[in-house]
Formats: structure tokens, sequence, C-alpha cells
């Protein structure tokens, strides 16, 4: 049995990853939903991973009490695939229509306290993918395209002093960037 993620094939090991640890379950049925209107809905997103050379592409918030860092990306919308959510974000958030959406690299389930990351739900799935522009290059930072997100180039090796959500990126961006992907992470901030 697989799973179609938008046109990506995931392979069998994610799918029963899914399937076998505790309440992955409701994955599935959230890929298939995608309401997010309610806080009590579980979210769905899409995540782009721009790496170059040792240099990662962040976002940062600008409009909250305490500001933090997460890769570009956004909410899959009704009826919308991944790599669709992603070229649409990207043009969004930093403005370029030459993105290439690449391998799928990691389904990365999130729980945290609400207002944590976002004041409107606090569980939500990461679905994260390498992602390509000619446009892009580190040491030019995108042209800001949304008051609320500033972006700018980052050393991987200064991942570990930033505060980045979901917060296991600060392991995992390193790892995926020498090719080691892990299919599925869950990190459950609710618990302490």
């Amino acid at each position: 049995m697989k799973l179609i993620l938008g046109s990506y094939l995931v392979p069998d090991a994610l799918y029963h990853n899914i399937l076998f640890i505790d309440g992955l379950d409701h994955a599935i049925a959230c890929l298939k939903d995608k309401t997010m209107n309610h806080r009590d809905k579980i979210h769905t997103l899409a995540r782009a991973v721009i790496i170059e050379g040792n240099s990662i592409l962040l976002c940062q918030t600008q409009d909250l009490e305490h500001n933090f860092y997460f890769v570009p990306g956004g909410h899959i919308e009704h009826e919308e695939t991944a790599e669709v959510t992603l070229l649409r974000e990207m043009e969004e958030e930093i403005g370029i229509q030459d993105a290439v959406v690449g391998e799928f690299l990691c389904c990365l389930e999130h729980l945290f306290v609400p207002g944590h990351n976002s004041i409107c739900h606090n569980h939500e799935y990461n679905l994260f993918f390498r992602v390509s522009s000619p446009s892009l290059s580190p040491g030019q930072d995108p042209e800001q395209q949304e008051p609320h997100i500033k972006l700018s180039w980052h050393s991987l090796d200064q991942l570990k002093s930033l505060d980045i959500r979901p917060e296991p990126l600060k392991d995992y961006l390193p790892q995926w960037a020498q090719g080691r992907a892990k299919p599925f992470i869950s990190y459950n901030r609710l618990k302490g």
C-alpha cells in the first residue's frame, strides 16, 4: 500500500511509520480533510528546505511578541497538492516564479502550546521538500514580499543559536544538507 502526497509517492517505510506510530493515523485523515479554520483541527503545511552549500534560506517573523525563524512554506489549501502549495508560497513569500520542488525529505508532526508557534492552532504536520531556484543565492537576501516575514540566508553551523521552529529542525536541517533524511519525526512540546 502506498500513500500519495500531491504528485509525490511516499516510500513504503514512511507509510508504515505513519500507520504504526501511535496517533499518526490522523495524518492520513488530515491530508484528506485539510480543514484549517479551527483550533481543534490538525493543520497540514508544505515546507521548502532551500540549501545552497552551507547556507539555508530562513524566514523570520516580524509581527509577534517573540519573533522566531522557520523555513518557507505554508498551509496546503483544499484540493491543492504539496508541490502547488510550495510554488505558490515561493512566489508569495520570496517573490520567485522559478522554484523547483525536489525530493520529499520528511513529515514532521509538531504539537505545541497554543501561542508558541501560532495563535490559531497547536497541532500540525509539516511536509518538507528540497527546493531550489536559480534566482536565489547565499549572500543576497531576497527582497521582503510580506511585511510580517523577513528572509535571510544563514549558515547551517549557526542553527543551534537561532530560535527556529519547529525545534527539531535545528538537528535535522544539517542532516538533510548531507543527504541523510529521516522520513518521520514526532515532536510533542505539550509533554514538557
